[in-house]
């Protein structure tokens, strides 16, 4: 028996994911509402950086 090798999201899947996804984010927006600019500036900062260090590990050859 062979395994898939691309798994594509049914319609109803693919909805519910984009629900989720607003759903965090308005949650995080609601979280970061009474931060002061900067630190949420700071803090998007620092999220990228984590994201592309991130990103370049995980294409290191093991």
């Amino acid at each position: 028996m062979r395994r898939p090798s691309c798994l594509e999201p049914t319609e109803t899947g693919n909805e519910a994911a984009h629900r989720y996804v607003a759903s965090l984010l308005g949650w995080f927006a609601e979280v970061l509402a009474d931060w002061p600019r900067q630190d949420s500036d700071d803090l998007l900062s620092l999220l990228a950086r984590f994201a592309d260090d991130v990103a370049a590990r995980l294409t290191l050859p093991e």
